[in-house]
Parts: C-alpha cells; structure tokens; sequence
C-alpha cells in the first residue's frame, strides 16, 4: 500500500522504498519531488518544470562536487558560504546514495504558484516527519551529518 496525504485536492506520495528512486522513472513534467540520500537518511523536497531534467542535473552536479571538477564559480555551491548541508553531502558522496521519487505531478502543476503551494506543504510536512533528516536549504538550520 503506497502512503499518501492529501494536501487541499493533491494527492501527494510519501512512500519512497529504498532502491526504487530512480531519475529515469521520473517524468519530465512539472512537478514536486523527494530526494532521498540514503547513507545519511537526508530528504530534500524540490520542484521543477521538467523533474527529471532538472534532477539529472542534480546528479551531475554532485558528481562534479564529489571530483571537483566545476568549471564555473556558480557550479560550485548551492549556498554563498558553499556550507550547506547539500553540499556537504555532493562533497563527500557525490551522486552515490542518491534517489528520486516524484511526490506529485498532477496536470495542475504546470502553475508554478501550485508548484510552490504543494513544496511548502512538504516542507512542513518533513519537520513533523520522523524517518528522514530534513535537508531543505530553506528549513536547514542544522547540524550537519555527513
């Protein structure tokens, strides 16, 4: 049985089994998603225009951290400090343990202020949450785990 909660008519998917997150199997529609990195147990909710493009590129960019080959300043850190936890995280481990899954994708989602509605949501909804360590940059106010 998949785990669900309803935010105003969304449904949302909050089941996110170990192994099973996969760019690939992501659409490349507007949406909101989870990325889940499993050897710290982070959660970080995101949403984009075109989810799978876009983390496909968060994969790349991990990577780059991880063999420190960014070739521009801006690809450097996601933070102006460059101490985020996410970037603590592509440092150390790169793309390795990193795994996706779409929350929501409803046709509705196109709207970025319903995009943006339906993140909010699962921000709050990760700090009431007890199985993940919240890594949303803009919820992060902690120490970091990597």
């Amino acid at each position: 049985m998949t785990k669900t909660l309803i935010f105003r008519d969304y449904t949302l998917n909050i089941d996110f089994p170990e192994g099973e997150g996969s760019v690939g199997k992501m659409p490349n529609t507007p949406g909101v998603y989870a990325e889940i990195h499993r050897p710290t147990n982070y959660i970080r909710i995101g949403v984009s225009a075109t989810m799978r493009s876009r983390n496909n590129g968060h994969m790349s960019w991990a990577e780059k951290h991880r063999l420190g080959t960014h070739t521009k300043p801006s690809e450097v850190s996601r933070a102006a400090n460059g101490r985020s936890p996410i970037t603590e995280v592509a440092k150390k481990w790169g793309a390795s343990g990193l795994e996706y899954y779409v929350v929501c994708d409803d046709s509705r989602l196109t709207d970025p202020n319903e995009r943006y509605a339906v993140e909010n949501f699962m921000h709050e909804w990760c700090r009431t949450q007890d199985v993940y360590f919240e890594i949303n940059r803009e919820a992060a106010q902690v120490m970091l785990r990597v």
